[in-house]
């Protein structure tokens, strides 16, 4: 398993950032992918992170895999990097490619929070403006 950062998939399209031309509605959908979008990419870069640090310790010493009783240290070696065979692979290039793909993710990080703060600072503003806007918000009983 290698990380790809094509995988990386933005859930708000970057051309639709003026969030003060956007309904409420619209904007509330926004901030809600957002919402979901932020752990989900969190998640994705501590994983990429402690991939790299796994990595950088397996090439400065060599024996940070100790077997377990649930297996052995090439399978988690395999397991963790996705890589059956490391040592096939240039060991600065392994790092080199998990840095950047560590780099994308904390990018994407950035933006994801960037674009989170700005909806919500969008929709506190509206609901100051006109409080009553937020009940819109609020399922009707039928």
């Amino acid at each position: 398993m290698t990380i790809s950062t094509a995988a990386v998939v933005q859930p708000v399209d970057p051309a639709d950032d003026d969030v003060a031309t956007m309904t409420l509605a619209e904007l509330r959908a926004r901030r809600r992918r957002l919402l979901d979008e932020a752990p989900r990419v969190a998640h994705w870069r501590r994983l990429a992170q402690a991939r790299l640090d796994l990595a950088v310790a397996d090439a400065l010493s060599g024996d940070v895999w100790a077997p377990t009783s649930h297996g052995d240290a090439s399978s988690w070696r395999t397991l963790v990097l996705g890589e059956v065979d490391v040592g096939s692979e240039d060991v600065a290039v392994r790092l080199r490619r998990l840095d950047e793909a560590g780099r994308s993710l904390r990018a994407y990080d950035a933006e994801v929070r960037q674009q989170l703060a700005a909806s919500t600072q969008e929709l506190v503003r509206r609901y100051h403006a006109e409080p009553s806007a937020c009940l819109a918000a609020v399922p009707r009983d039928a």
